[in-house]
């Protein structure tokens, strides 16, 4: 298995006009061929809806 690792950060606005910065992080798993066995995205939604932001 050959794993395959990403992050990032995205810019958001919310409707009361504060903004945050979510970040992800992927994960893609290949067999040994070189397809695609799984793919994995984690990301923290909490700052969006937090109260205040």
């Amino acid at each position: 298995m050959v794993a395959f690792s990403r992050w990032g950060a995205e810019p958001y606005t919310r409707l009361d006009g504060g903004a945050v910065t979510l970040r992800a992080a992927a994960f893609t798993d290949r067999d040994e061929a070189g397809l695609v066995t799984s793919v994995r995205l984690y990301t923290d939604t909490g700052p969006l809806f937090a109260p205040g932001g």
